[in-house]
């Protein structure tokens, strides 16, 4: 501007020297010519004043940390996807003494029968998940003038957190919620889920199925393995039931028995916890914090870090480096905000009143496959007439879907009392 001082003598000289009256009435019509507030081009009420925008600095009130995608290893998905695994044969008991691996024999006693094991087939597909967002060519014209917000670069951030964000409320979805089940993620609670939930699950507002044909494994498509029909005494008695302590749907206290029971269950059934996490809620979480305290059995912190491979436990030589978390026998208690953000209440699916459910998961049988690792893509000036508009999209995709090889190693403590 030329009319403006340039140094502290030529502005006390234009303020104060009486002969340039007029220098001062022309600085100040330059002043208010818009020049000073053509900042951006955000308006306020009042049209004929702008309204300063800096849109450098930006902070979210969103959660972005993942604490469910990151506790599972992730394994590039098989030309097949689908497994064998045994479900039967050999002695169960030490009293067996017929049509077994190993039997003692009398002296002129023929060899015993011979004994097969009995196999079960375990299949599943990919699922795509995808998030999208655009913008007008008038939005990003604007958004690189000034110090007016750089939209894209923000959005493409957000988004990006937020996908993986969104992996963990599907993945922490209740059992009987179902909407959608063949397209998104499978969820742990319904991986470890069993006969005897399946006894009384009801076909609510979110149930895509008839109430016990919830409990299925990949229910819908897949091997849809049947959990619904068996008696389901005890914890499931199932062929494919993971260890489920439940109330029927009514609310009960917590207590360390029921924590004891399903611990001592999945190591009679082969886990040797050694790769093991209990996963919840932090309400839960703080009622056995009360409970374990009250009794001291807290009987140390172990240092977690977690990566491609999930969840590992590091040592203490070299460099710190994780996060601790309390152990209950060894093993490492974990909480999720979306497992709190999805106790929803569905009847007896999940009754109103309870507290997060209570996931023990071993993950020496438990991982995500993955199809796809999360791809990013967007489009250019040169898609205008593809996208027929003026307009810029972009879209994160990720190929995934959660695996168990083996269900009854893992177990759920479910209807507890918040």
């Amino acid at each position: 501007m030329s009319n403006f001082p340039d140094t502290i003598k030529d502005f006390l000289d234009m303020t104060t020297n009486p002969k340039k009256d007029f220098q001062r009435r022309q600085m100040w019509d330059d002043f208010q010519d818009g020049t000073w507030f053509d900042k951006a081009d955000g308006l306020t009420t009042d049209s004929n004043i702008r309204q300063v925008l800096y849109g450098v600095p930006v902070y979210s009130y969103l959660n972005y940390y993942s604490e469910v995608w990151s506790l599972f290893p992730k394994r590039p998905a098989e030309s097949k996807l689908g497994f064998r695994v045994i479900q039967n044969g050999g002695r169960s008991s030490a009293t067996a003494t017929t049509g077994t691996y190993a039997e003692g024999l009398f002296q002129t006693q023929t060899l015993t029968s011979s004994t097969k094991a009995s196999f079960g087939v375990i299949s599943y597909i990919m699922k795509w998940h995808n998030s999208v967002f655009g913008a007008t060519e008038r939005v990003l014209w604007q958004s690189e003038r000034d110090d007016a917000l750089a939209w894209w670069d923000e959005q493409r951030k957000h988004a990006a957190a937020m996908h993986i964000r969104e992996f963990d409320l599907y993945l922490t979805r209740n059992v009987n919620w179902t909407t959608r089940a063949t397209v998104i993620i499978e969820t742990i609670d319904s991986m470890i889920s069993s006969s005897s939930e399946a006894t009384f699950l009801p076909s609510g507002s979110f149930n895509s199925y008839s109430g016990a044909t919830a409990a299925n494994v990949y229910r819908g498509y897949g091997a849809n393995l049947r959990r619904a029909g068996w008696a389901g005494t005890g914890y499931g008695n199932g062929e494919w039931d993971a260890v489920v302590d439940e109330n029927a749907g009514t609310i009960r206290p917590l207590t360390l028995s029921l924590l004891d029971g399903v611990i001592r269950q999945v190591r009679i059934n082969g886990s040797d916890l050694k790769n093991f996490a209990i996963l919840t809620g932090p309400d839960t979480a703080d009622q056995l914090s009360d409970l374990i305290t009250s009794k001291e059995r807290y009987t140390t912190k172990g240092n977690m870090t977690v990566g491609v491979n999930g969840l590992s436990r590091t040592t203490q030589v070299g460099v710190s480096g994780g996060f601790d978390a309390p152990l209950y026998k060894g093993v490492p208690v974990l909480t999720a905000v979306a497992a709190w953000n999805n106790r929803l209440a569905e009847g007896v699916a999940h009754p109103a009143g309870a507290a997060t459910p209570i996931w023990g998961i071993d993950l020496n049988d438990a991982y995500i496959s993955v199809g796809m690792p999360t791809f990013y893509g967007e489009t250019d000036r040169s898609h205008w007439a593809l996208l027929d508009r003026l307009r810029r999209k972009a879209l994160l995709v990720t190929a995934a879907e959660l695996v168990f090889t083996r269900y009854n190693r893992s177990f759920k403590i479910r209807d507890i009392q918040a």
